[in-house]
Order: C-alpha cells, then sequence, then structure tokens
C-alpha cells in the first residue's frame, strides 16, 4: 500500500508530514458501547478506533486539498493527535443532509497518525466492521453504493478467513441498508438516483417496519415495531400486501 503524500514512515508508524492539518471525523457513535464492544476509545494521549472513517487534509490557509476521503485500514489502529474536539450536529458530507456527532482529531507537522501499521489477521475485525455496516447503519458515504460489498469482503481476506459466500449474497444485505436520501421507505436501488454517493445506510433493526406491518411487529425493537406495524397497517395499505397474520395481530 501507497504512502500518501501528506504522510511518512518512520519505522512501523505514520506521521503527518503537512503544512496544515490532518483532520480525522470519528462518529461519537463509535465510542458508545454496542453491546460488549466499542470502536473506539481514549487511552490517556492516544486514542484507539477502529480504522473506518471520514478524513480530510487542510493547507497552511484552512482550505481543503483533496475534499472529504475516506480511512480505511482494517484493523484497530493507535493515533496521538494535537487536539480533540467534539462536535455536535455536524454535516460533513453535504450529499447527505443529516447531522451527526463527532470527534474531531487533529493532526498537525510531526503527530504520530498511526503508530503501527502492523495489522494481526484477527476476525474481530471483520466482526467490527460488519457490525458498523449492519448495527449501527453507520456506513460512510464516501463509498459508493457499487462498492460497498468489497469492504465486506476484503475484511474476511484480511483476517484470513472465508466465509464461502459470494459477492452477490452481501449486495443482498447492502440493497436493503441503503435507502433513498428523500425517502428512507424506498430501497436506494429503487430511487432512480444515479449518484453512487447519494444514499443513507440504516441499522438491521429498522429495516423490517418498511417491509411489512407482520415483519415490523415481529422484529426486536417490540416497541418501536409496534407503533410502525399500526401506522404501516393503516396509512400506507397500497404499499403492502396483508397476510391472514397481520390481521389477527392488528385486531
Amino acid at each position: 500500500m501507497a504512502v500518501p503524500e501528506f504522510l511518512k514512515k518512520e519505522g512501523d508508524s505514520l506521521i503527518f508530514n503537512g503544512d496544515g492539518e490532518l483532520v480525522f471525523y470519528i462518529p461519537e457513535d463509535y465510542f458508545r458501547a454496542d453491546g460488549s464492544m466499542k470502536y473506539a476509545e481514549i487511552a490517556g494521549d492516544y486514542v484507539n478506533s477502529i480504522g473506518f472513517f471520514n478524513y480530510e487534509v487542510f493547507d497552511k490557509n484552512k482550505k481543503s486539498k483533496y475534499g472529504l476521503k475516506l480511512l480505511y485500514f482494517p484493523c484497530v489502529i493507535t493515533m496521538l493527535p494535537s487536539d480533540i474536539e467534539k462536535m455536535k450536529g455536524i454535516n460533513i458530507n453535504k450529499k447527505v443532509s443529516e447531522e451527526k456527532d463527532y470527534r474531531f482529531l487533529y493532526f498537525r507537522k510531526g503527530d504520530t497518525v498511526i503508530q503501527n501499521i502492523n495489522c494481526p489477521q484477527d476476525i474481530a475485525n471483520t466482526e467490527n466492521l460488519f457490525k458498523i455496516f449492519m448495527i449501527t447503519g453507520r456506513i460512510p458515504n464516501t463509498i459508493p453504493y457499487d462498492k460497498l460489498h468489497e469492504y465486506l469482503m476484503d475484511s474476511i481476506n484480511y483476517a484470513g478467513a472465508d466465509f464461502g459466500v459470494n459477492a452477490q449474497m452481501f449486495g443482498i444485505v447492502i440493497s436493503e441498508l441503503c435507502r433513498s436520501v428523500n425517502d428512507e421507505s424506498k430501497p436506494f436501488r429503487l430511487s432512480k438516483e444515479t449518484d453512487m454517493n447519494k444514499y443513507k445506510s440504516l441499522s438491521v433493526k429498522l429495516i423490517p417496519k418498511f417491509i411489512s406491518p407482520f415483519t415490523a411487529i415481529t422484529s426486536e425493537n417490540w416497541d418501536e415495531a409496534v407503533v410502525n406495524a399500526c401506522i404501516d397497517s393503516e396509512n400506507d395499505k397500497k404499499r403492502f400486501v396483508d397476510s391472514p397474520m397481520e390481521k389477527i395481530l392488528m385486531k
């Protein structure tokens, strides 16, 4: 893997070598426990995080040099930024008008961006990526829609494993996770949108409410599922075909 021009390699570390700033945009969700796992944590002056988030490089005049980019390093990386700032309600990608909370990591010349570039083969790294894609629904849409399956397949290869499934199987899952920016009930593949980056990703836990009232009411988010099942059943009858089971459950 080639080292970008704004970084330099010193031993096993990557050091920021630009005149301005490198800013990592790590979602605040990464720092919250998801079941038994966090995707990022603060350890003194260091930050440990799965290497999957957006970043931007700025010159000395605070002008973005390359635009919004995606860092994809398939394991947990350790970083030593100059500053860390909590930012609330920030929209870093103007293609999707959605505000999120982030932690901005600022790197200046000489700062350690990645302490060790040696990535061990560990299936936990693949598990982390799958959870980000499917459980949190926080897929950075700097990745084109038609390339998403490659990240899941690559993560398995980097871990030295093989799930024995083809790209089409991942495509089926991704086709449900990615929705229209203007209408979450509509999969991106049916939105007639030609910009492969203009999609909105959702957690797999939220998808059942868009399929049918019965699917919604049998999903794991019980409170929300009941509400959505009732709303869908009453207000959107044209979109769904009721089954006998729905008629029993809803009466």
